[in-house]
């Protein structure tokens, strides 16, 4: 699972805020800004204090990167997925 912060990075430019402030004044630790630079995930806790502060939706802040985009997974090896109780042959569930 991958995630990343370029809207929240596009919003602090937007209100000409530094992510150091940010830290300060939502109330974070510096490791926790440290991995949101990195696209690595933080502590809800963090998280919820950044959204507080900002008066932001999560989806104003982060976004979910799905890691067949990460270059970790090709789309061709995705496969789809079909449950047990479903017959190969015609498509119906076994009676």
């Amino acid at each position: 699972m991958a995630v990343n912060y370029n809207r929240l990075w596009k919003l602090l430019i937007d209100k000409k805020m530094k992510k150091v402030e940010l830290r300060d004044m939502a109330g974070i630790s510096t490791q926790a800004l440290a991995d949101m630079g990195r696209d690595k995930p933080i502590s809800m806790t963090a998280f919820l204090k950044i959204c507080a502060f900002l008066d932001a939706q999560p989806s104003d802040i982060m976004e979910y990167v799905p890691d067949c985009f990460d270059n970790s997974i090709e789309a061709s090896e995705i496969k789809e997925y079909k449950p047990d109780y479903i017959d190969s042959n015609n498509g119906e569930g076994v009676k």
